[in-house]
């Protein structure tokens, strides 16, 4: 069976074999794959040097919280409810906050490979709930600030939404982004979009 598996993953190209002949002292040759690793292997290690990897995002998403949630597909393609609050009787980012372990992982899987780490000049902001925000490992350079998207969020010369506007409605969505217009003063353009400005001229933002 494991070497069953091994093959699959070889004939996508994340692992890759060779083989070997086996057998000592004249015995009948027989021969054996050893396998090895792709490099896109590489991307789920964690090396330390900021490169970034999908090692904890990966955990995520094979955890048992995250699995039982696929019980409730039926759920989701039906009736359209939230196959997570069905699973759990409350939606992620609530249960993050009961579940330190889980808000630990959500906050590296997001977290992973930070700009930042590359770039140690950039100073960031880490928004999110408080519940979210109180597992939150340290990162150099990064500050961790809890609040409210649909009230206020932090300013900063660019802001960087990841994994965000797929998880609201259309009209929510409105409502996030015209609060993240607010955080750019507006500048005057003769194009149809709306263009911002940070105190640096050489820096504009389109949303």
């Amino acid at each position: 069976m494991l070497d069953r598996m091994l093959g699959l993953l070889a004939s996508y190209s994340i692992l890759k074999y060779r083989m070997v002949e086996t057998g000592e002292n004249g015995a009948t040759r027989k021969f054996e794959r050893v396998y090895a690793a792709e490099p896109v292997c590489m991307s789920f290690l964690n090396r330390g040097d900021g490169s970034g990897s999908l090692a904890s995002l990966f955990m995520l998403s094979t955890s048992e919280v995250f699995f039982k949630t696929w019980a409730h597909l039926k759920d989701l393609i039906l009736e359209g409810k939230d196959a997570f609050t069905s699973a759990h009787g409350m939606k992620l980012f609530e249960y993050v906050g009961f579940n330190e372990q889980l808000a630990e992982l959500l906050n590296r899987g997001m977290s992973e490979g930070l700009v930042t780490s590359k770039y140690p000049h950039i100073k960031g902001i880490n928004f999110d709930l408080a519940s979210a925000i109180a597992h939150a490992p340290l990162y150099p350079g990064v500050k961790h600030v809890s609040g409210d998207m649909f009230i206020e969020i932090p300013k900063g010369d660019a802001i960087f939404m990841k994994w965000i506007l797929h998880d609201w409605s259309d009209e929510d969505c409105v409502k996030i982004l015209k609060i993240v217009g607010k955080v750019f003063p507006r500048r005057k353009s003769d194009n149809s979009r709306d263009e911002y400005a940070s105190e640096d001229k050489d820096q504009r933002f389109c949303f």
